[in-house]
């Protein structure tokens, strides 16, 4: 009886989501709104989604704040997230957790991802997004900012001995990423010299993957981001924008840090990311998503904010890269390595996420929208 009774609610207050966004569109018929309208929708009125993200949230909580699972604090919880999962289009973890002592009407001026999604899919088309999911395609149209060697693997295209010599480039170890894979899935290190006994080995395993790739000569960072965690390539990633004019603009942008150990410095892979203020270059303390842990790069109970290594030079490399982009790709995240002998770019992103604002008076989502306006 509990669990129909549950399910009744449940569906109550999906059915209930799903109706504000249809009145919605059809109160917003001109513009991009009514095909925000229809995105988000779809996204509020997921039951099975919402079910999952809940359970995540609650068990996450057990770590975190164990008192606010319940009486009235968890009551009042659950329904500030279903107001902001509804009105904002907010997944539980990825966007809500690290926010739940942030008042509601703060929280509504963050650009969710299902509102990033959104703004990705109005602002670049299909081709251009497809460009930027392809490792290799991407990589070949930035070559010249990729800055390292890299190669095209799949069964209909095997590595042969020179190619696995030019990826190594002097050195023992290459990565090897998926072609479409997200969140660092997928992604190897290999040291050929720990792990193979002979060069023809490391080529019977390359060429054994199923699936394709792009292997990739191994970036060696130096100076501060490297030493944030020396086991993975550290990337800032800078979000920038190009108008219906044609000018750029840098959006926003964040350090990704790894976790001791990890190859890779993804957030939704147990990484920490570092607020900066895009303006100025300069960033504070880290966090993560999971455990919600505050991360410190000095000693010291409130350090003082650092200024990102070549910061200046990092803003321009991606605005130069954007400037290269074809024509329908408006909206990008540049992964950089920011290194003391250079910068390289790591990825092209399409749909990059965009932190909580350096300052909590900003207006991000209101920014977006004037964008959004810009290109209807």
């Amino acid at each position: 009886m509990g669990k129909h009774k549950h399910t009744g609610r449940k569906e109550l207050a999906t059915g209930f989501a799903a109706g504000c966004w249809k009145l919605y569109g059809k109160i917003c018929r001109k513009g991009w709104r009514k095909e925000y309208a229809a995105h988000m929708r779809k996204n509020a009125g997921s039951a099975k989604a919402w079910d999952r993200e809940r359970k995540q949230l609650w068990d996450a909580l057990k770590k975190t704040e164990p008192r606010m699972r319940k009486g009235i604090r968890g009551f009042m919880l659950k329904l500030k997230m279903f107001r902001f999962r509804v009105f904002s289009g907010a997944m539980m973890v990825q966007d809500s957790l690290d926010q739940i002592h942030t008042p509601y009407l703060l929280l509504r001026r963050l650009v969710t991802n299902a509102r990033t999604n959104f703004i990705t899919r109005f602002l670049c088309t299909k081709e251009m997004i497809a460009l930027c999911d392809d490792k290799a395609a991407s990589a070949a149209h930035w070559d010249a900012w990729m800055n390292r060697n890299w190669k095209a693997l799949s069964p209909e295209e095997p590595l042969s001995r020179e190619d696995l010599d030019r990826l190594l480039n002097g050195k023992t170890k290459l990565v090897v990423k998926p072609l479409t894979s997200y969140g660092g899935k997928g992604v190897e290190v290999l040291d050929t010299a720990e792990r193979f006994a002979s060069p023809e080995e490391c080529l019977d395993y390359l060429n054994g993957l199923k699936k394709r790739y792009i292997a990739e000569e191994y970036v060696e960072q130096k100076g501060f981001i490297h030493d944030l965690n020396p086991s993975s390539v550290n990337t800032v990633r800078i979000v920038t924008v190009q108008h219906p004019g044609g000018e750029l603009e840098l959006k926003n942008a964040y350090l990704r840090v790894g976790r001791e150990g990890s190859p890779v410095d993804n957030v939704t892979s147990g990484g920490w990311f570092y607020v900066i203020d895009h303006r100025t270059g300069m960033m504070r303390e880290g966090r993560d998503r999971k455990d919600q842990c505050i991360v410190r790069y000095r000693k010291g109970k409130d350090p003082a904010p650092v200024k990102v290594p070549r910061w200046e030079e990092a803003v321009e490399f991606c605005l130069s890269a954007h400037r290269h982009a074809p024509e329908g790709l408006n909206y990008i995240g540049w992964d950089v390595s920011i290194s003391d002998d250079g910068l390289k770019m790591i990825e092209v992103n399409p749909c990059p996420g965009l932190v909580q604002p350096y300052d909590p008076r900003e207006k991000p989502w209101k920014e977006m929208r004037k964008l959004l306006d810009e290109f209807a």
